[in-house]
């Protein structure tokens, strides 16, 4: 189902934080999967699914493949939008409906649909079309980043603590934090994927924009609610840029 909607422009509107003033002792070679700035290219697709939706579950599919690749960010968005069709998607939020339709404005289409997959905030696609986000993953990978991030994590109890450094230009950029969970699946009771088992691959649990200072130091707090499996959590951090939405680098820490 690549059903259209109605455009609707909604300034997406994350969770603010403001920076602690800690001395952040995190080194070059604490960015995610070690690699250090500039040395590889990489990839943020973010999916902007329902589990109320037919087409939906072979882009899930695919996004279970690609979270596993080296330097491939993956993030699932839910969407309230298709609750309506028997199903409420226990995993969709509004304000990821308002994310999809901000981009919306900024690939100028008709509408929004799910799956669409949106990769490094600058291309977006069919989320089940496996060949063509294939090619640009190859074509983000072989770019050298602008940006590198490295985070580092501290959690206390339910309590998470992320510090991160970011490297390169940061001028007139937005560092968001994103709170994932993977090896999600549902049993689906109606609406159009009734009687399935869906997997899920890095679903979105919380998302928050988090204020950094001259020197790229940011900190970001998040709290663990007790359905969440703290082991299968992780949070990825990207910086997007402000006008044009494109994502310039990328990271990710374990829980």
């Amino acid at each position: 189902m690549r059903t259209l909607i109605i455009l609707l422009v909604t300034v997406f509107s994350g969770s603010f934080l403001f920076l602690k003033k800690d001395n952040l002792k995190i080194s070059s070679s604490t960015i995610s999967n070690g690699i250090k700035p500039t040395e590889k290219g990489f990839a943020v697709l973010e999916l902007f699914t329902s589990e109320g939706c037919s087409s939906c579950p072979s882009a899930g599919e695919l996004m279970q493949k690609y979270a596993t690749w080296d330097n491939v960010f993956v993030l699932s968005y839910h969407v309230t939008y298709w609750n309506r069709l028997g199903w409420k998607d226990m995993f969709s939020q509004e304000t990821f409906d308002e994310r999809q339709y901000t981009y919306g404005t900024k690939f100028k289409g008709d509408g929004v649909y799910t799956p669409q997959v949106v990769i490094n905030g600058g291309y977006e696609c069919v989320g089940s079309r496996g060949s063509e986000i294939e090619k640009q993953i190859q074509n983000a990978q072989a770019q050298t980043p602008t940006n590198s991030i490295a985070l580092s994590e501290k959690t206390t109890g339910n309590d998470v603590e992320i510090n991160c450094i970011i490297m390169g230009d940061t001028k007139g950029k937005s560092l968001h934090f994103v709170l994932v969970e993977t090896a999600l699946s549902t049993n689906v009771k109606n609406g159009e994927n009734s009687g399935r088992i869906l997997k899920h691959a890095n679903v979105v649990r919380d998302f928050q924009t988090v204020k950094f200072n001259e020197t790229g130091k940011g900190v970001g707090h998040f709290f663990l609610l007790k359905d969440w499996q703290k082991n299968n959590c992780k949070i990825i951090g990207f910086l997007q840029d402000d006008t044009t939405w494109k994502i310039s680098g990328a990271g990710q820490v374990s829980i």
